[in-house]
């Protein structure tokens, strides 16, 4: 897939001039080739012209070093600016700094902080009202906001009130069989940190940290719960 649209000698120019700061282009490589894919799996968007990443900051901009480091940033959704985090921290210990040459790809790791998936979904396609292109669904959909901690609170038809216990069970194994098939690819699809589900009234919630599984996983959720043709309506929240 393609990276964001950036040209990196540029920005590292940029960078250096309003910042005062070296950054190496081994840096700001990994960085990119990490976050374009983050960034299409979290938000379910490929990567297009008009998407673009402004790494050299505003008058915000912040560099942390430490642990787990960060500098303030912003990304470009067709034509509308959002500021964001750009973060990084390695699996050895070591702390990167931004104008390190000797940058181990495998090693460290980059990720966004202050996602808002729903948000550049809205700013990306401001005429589509669900930030998911699904077909057909058995219930009424409604997504509130995309983060990593999501809430999803779905009202049972009255018809099958009776098997509350079921659909539990039946969702824990659907999220359970997405773990294992994660796991057997070297968690490649993301896996589902924990979740956890309570039942009231007509009402089942589930509480999910989705790690890394990005959009992916929540589609195939959707897909499922609709297959089950037990519920009037699904909330993303």
């Amino acid at each position: 897939m393609s990276n964001f649209k950036i040209n990196t000698s540029v920005y590292i120019e940029q960078f250096k001039k309003r910042h005062h700061l070296d950054m190496s282009m081994a840096f700001a490589d990994c960085a990119n080739q990490q976050l374009s894919l983050a960034f299409a799996r979290d938000a379910g968007i490929k990567l297009s012209k008009l998407i673009s990443i402004s790494w050299a900051g505003g008058p915000d901009f912040f560099y942390e070093k430490g642990n787990v480091s960060k500098f303030a940033s912003d990304i470009w959704i067709n034509h509308h600016h959002n500021p964001i985090n750009i973060a990084w921290q390695s699996t050895s210990g070591r702390i990167y700094d931004i104008a390190d040459t000797d940058i181990d790809c495998n090693d460290i790791q980059f990720w966004f902080e202050g996602f808002d998936a729903l948000l550049y979904h809205r700013q990306m396609f401001p005429t589509v009202k669900l930030p998911f292109r699904l077909k057909d669904l058995s219930y009424e959909l409604q997504v509130l906001r995309l983060n990593m901690d999501c809430s999803i609170e779905m009202t049972i038809k009255e018809t099958d009130l009776h098997r509350a216990d079921e659909l539990t069970n039946s969702i824990d194994d659907f999220i359970d069989n997405y773990n294992k098939a994660s796991e057997k690819k070297d968690r490649s699809f993301g896996v589902v940190h924990n979740w956890r589900s309570t039942a009231v009234d007509n009402k089942l919630m589930y509480e999910i940290d989705t790690g890394f599984t990005g959009a992916r996983f929540l589609k195939k959720l959707l897909l499922f719960l609709s297959s089950l043709s037990a519920f009037e309506k699904v909330e993303v929240k």
